[in-house]
């Protein structure tokens, strides 16, 4: 499958052009009749192709990686991150995200609208149009299910009544209304149930390369599970993914979490669904993404360590102070040093400066120069940084730099935790919970509340999409978000200027209240409908206070 997922061939790019102006729910077919034909007559080889060209969509390229613009946005409007652009930059997108001062006209929820909507329309095309009468065209089916039910759960989690688009529209379908929340998630576990019944199982605990970065049976099961457990359906989710994935033993946690951050965790046991990017010179700009550019610390203010590639980033997903503040109080050992977990996804500033953890041979100096850095409060990101090791080879201009390590839409870690919060309260559930403490280097516990839960998830998923849609669904988003965007800060080091290490308490951290209302409870929980979608299809009803 690997060579599918890295090159897609001249008869999927011609079916698969589309136009970034047009309606998602309105696709138009280029020669209706050709195109059902490559459906028709495809072969295996070729079915392969066309689902492979999905989970191309599903990850993205370039700028419109939907997992990276995903994951910047989720942990900006998050009390874990800001934007970490300068104050001025991007001044209406994730600046103004940081600061919930968005409004339906700003283009990243276009970005996401569309790119789920593509992958839930090329995955139609493959279930309507491809027939099944092979095993293989069967098990790529069963795919298109599965890829069509994961879109149409991040429409759900972010927008709350979308269009459900379970089939190729007709013309007179174009403008349809939104759909409940209900209605979309029981057709979303159907969907999931049938892929499952269909997919492949991987062969050993250690063999998911023979089966590339594609789903198997247990990944349509886990995100059953989560679509369950999301809902509210406890007792279900607990059951299915005890049973269906975890007592399947064919996934575990690799042994070092910092490990996840290169491309040696690539089809590791941990991996429940992941993305296959090659260490292909020729393919980078086919399949790689942006991170480079987006996730790299601004270095015209704080110097990028050699590890990492050190050409200017635009230092989006930024640490916020809370989160650094949480990290180093719930990642203390009892012996008063920091977990693995911590040291694998963030630094306060005087790690940065450690020269025995990082080398700064590149530019002759380290720390923060040219003073202020912006929307940093003295955290840095460690979590999914552009690590020069990660780089596809044989790149030399940095706009071009791409990265081989697989992208991870879910891991084992999380399917422990669904199972410990649906199973809240059990000895099972305990044992799953403690596999990731143990796993992150803390003590287990004898025993765990929702909140441990609550904890844990925060600690081990940062920057995976989750905390703000886990305030939202636990009902804390009010609460916990309430000051978010009030205040943003500003990180000059240290105050007498030296990058000599010295301690928390000698930081100059400025704070600026923006004006912003913030959180609006009733509003916020979800995204507005973008106004390009409204203007173009009268049915749909936007949300609350947008």
């Amino acid at each position: 499958m690997k060579k599918y997922i890295v090159l897609i061939l001249a008869l999927v790019v011609g079916i698969f052009q589309y136009s970034c102006n047009e309606d998602p729910l309105d696709i138009t077919q280029k020669g209706v009749k050709s195109t059902d034909l490559v459906y028709a007559n495809a072969n295996d080889d070729e079915a392969e192709q066309l689902i492979a060209a999905v989970y191309n969509r599903l990850h993205g390229s370039g700028f419109s990686s939907l997992d990276m613009v995903y994951r910047i946005m989720m942990n900006t409007i998050s009390d874990d991150g800001y934007s970490g652009a300068t104050f001025t930059d991007n001044a209406s997108t994730y600046q103004l995200l940081n600061t919930f001062e968005t409004t339906s006209e700003m283009s990243l929820y276009e970005t996401l609208w569309t790119g789920f909507y593509q992958v839930i329309y090329w995955s139609n095309m493959i279930v309507e149009n491809l027939p099944d009468d092979t095993e293989m065209k069967q098990r790529v089916i069963a795919e298109a299910k599965a890829m069509r039910a994961i879109s149409m759960m991040y429409l759900v989690r972010l927008w709350g009544n979308p269009p459900l688009v379970d089939h190729v529209l007709g013309s007179d379908e174009l403008k349809m209304p939104n759909t409940p929340a209900e209605t979309s998630w029981t057709w979303i576990e159907q969907q999931l149930t049938e892929a499952a019944s269909v997919l492949p199982s991987k062969s050993g605990i250690d063999e998911q390369t023979e089966i590339g970065g594609r789903l198997t049976k247990e990944a349509a099961f886990a995100y059953l599970g989560k679509s369950q457990l999301i809902q509210g359906k406890n007792s279900e989710a607990a059951s299915t993914l005890k049973s269906k994935v975890i007592d399947s033993n064919l996934y575990g946690l690799i042994d070092n979490f910092d490990d996840l951050n290169y491309y040696t965790s690539d089809f590791s046991k941990e991996n429940i669904f992941e993305y296959n990017i090659a260490n292909d010179p020729t393919t980078n700009s086919d399949q790689g993404d942006m991170r480079g550019v987006f996730y790299g610390y601004r270095s015209e203010y704080v110097v990028i360590p050699d590890e990492m590639i050190p050409e200017s980033g635009w230092g989006y997903g930024a640490v916020s102070k809370k989160f650094g503040e949480f990290m180093e109080e719930h990642e203390r050992r009892t012996d008063g040093t920091l977990s693995d977990r911590f040291n694998g996804t963030l630094c306060a500033y005087e790690e940065l400066l450690d020269e025995s953890r990082f080398s700064y041979t590149t530019y002759g100096r380290k720390g923060v120069y040219n003073p202020p850095l912006q929307n940093n409060a003295g955290y840095f990101r460690i979590k999914e940084m552009p690590y020069a090791e990660n780089k596809i080879a044989g790149q030399a201009v940095f706009f071009s730099f791409r990265y081989h390590n697989n992208g991870k839409f879910m891991r084992y870690a999380e399917v422990l935790l669904m199972y410990a919060e649906a199973a809240l309260g059990t000895s099972d559930g305990l044992e799953a919970l403690n596999e990731v403490r143990t796993r992150a280097g803390l003590d287990a516990l004898s025993s765990y509340t929702l909140d441990d839960v609550k904890d844990e998830r925060r600690a081990e998923l940062y920057f995976e999409g989750e905390r703000f849609l886990d305030l939202v669904r636990w009902g804390d988003a009010p609460t916990v978000l309430s000051d978010k965007g009030k205040t943003i800060y500003a990180f000059y080091g240290y105050q007498d200027g030296s990058t000599e290490i010295q301690s928390k308490d000698q930081w100059r951290v400025e704070s600026y209240t923006t004006g912003s209302d913030g959180f609006v409870e009733g509003k916020n929980e979800v995204f507005p409908y973008p106004l390009i979608e409204l203007q173009s299809n009268p049915n749909l009803v936007q949300n609350n206070g947008w």
